[in-house]
């Protein structure tokens, strides 16, 4: 799994941190001192440790990989994005000014496609809000000259 560090993720880091380390500090030093309870400084640890487990794995995404065989070659130029449905697989792509659907029907899941037409397909679902973004890579041949 590839966690990227961006600002949300350092600074909710950050803070989860100072919370967990003021907690451990409150609960391990003289009673004369403590600013909170036995139980205040106990629910400030597990509220820390649930945001930092929360920032640092709820933004990241399972990525699993399929590789799909073509029964038709679309149009080689152009640019494809595919659809599965509950029912039917299509694959969308332009020919000109026009959208172009193709239904695809029973694809054969293969991983040595050597010298025939074949598409990788990411798909990744996030943790916390269920999305699935798709990434299609077409792979074929593309003959004369470009």
């Amino acid at each position: 799994m590839e966690i990227t560090i961006n600002s949300n993720i350092l600074i909710g880091s950050i803070i989860a941190i100072i919370v967990i380390v003021f907690s451990l500090i409150g609960l391990f030093c003289d009673e004369d001192e403590k600013l909170l309870t036995h139980m205040g400084y106990f629910a400030c640890f597990f509220f820390g440790t649930s945001a930092l487990a929360l920032v640092l794995f709820g933004n990241s995404v399972l990525y699993s990989e399929n590789t799909v065989f073509l029964t038709e070659i679309p149009n080689t130029h152009e640019y494809y994005i595919y659809h599965q449905g509950d029912e039917q697989s299509s694959l969308q792509y332009m020919e000109g000014n026009k959208l172009i659907t193709d239904k695809v029907n029973d694809l054969e899941i293969i991983y040595d496609a050597k010298d025939e037409p074949y598409m990788e397909i990411e798909e990744g679902k996030s943790i916390i809000n269920q999305t699935i973004e798709k990434n299609v890579t077409i792979h074929m041949t593309i003959e004369g000259n470009e």
